[in-house]
């Protein structure tokens, strides 16, 4: 990782730990952005403050960073599909998951639910079921990561982000 001015300037930003994550996930490899988390008819919105989010690489670290320069950005996200090499199945409060095996997997507690993570298989997108409560991010979208600001509470990993420990499809 190429370390520019800004970046080098946020070494010492001690008080804000969402840059401190962010960069850590930079350097393990992750293509993580900015988000802002804010509630709105009781549930959370969450919406990325930089435009064309979804084609965020590695190389645009310093970018990225600076997003978290922004006082209202309160959360990290971590881009799923092919360019981080996850899958993300989203459980919400509600899910049936008594006929459901999920095999041990990178997950993390959100404020609602559980994130799910897998390896990524190419043509994987996302989608969105509220009759069920499974929702899953594949290509050209994103999930919110620890230490990341939930109206019910933060966001929590229960197994760590480790590509070594992400289990198939």
């Amino acid at each position: 990782l190429h370390e520019s001015s800004i970046i080098r300037g946020m070494n010492n930003a001690s008080d804000n730990t969402l840059i401190t994550y962010a960069k850590d996930y930079i350097r393990n490899g992750f293509v993580v952005m900015p988000v802002i988390n804010s509630l709105v008819d009781g549930k959370t919105k969450k919406k990325p403050i930089i435009d064309k989010w979804q084609k965020l690489t590695l190389n645009d670290a310093e970018i990225i960073l600076r997003g978290f320069l922004n006082p209202r950005v309160n959360a990290i996200g971590l881009l799923t599909g092919g360019v981080n090499g996850v899958f993300v199945l989203d459980v919400d409060p509600g899910a049936d998951m008594s006929d459901k095996h999920v095999p041990p997997t990178v997950c993390v507690k959100t404020g609602r639910g559980m994130h799910y993570y897998f390896k990524y298989e190419p043509g994987l997108g996302n989608t969105v079921n509220s009759d069920t409560n499974f929702d899953t991010r594949g290509d050209a979208g994103f999930v919110v990561v620890p230490p990341s600001w939930h109206h019910l509470n933060t966001y929590e990993w229960v197994i760590e982000l480790d590509r070594e420990l992400l289990a198939p499809i």
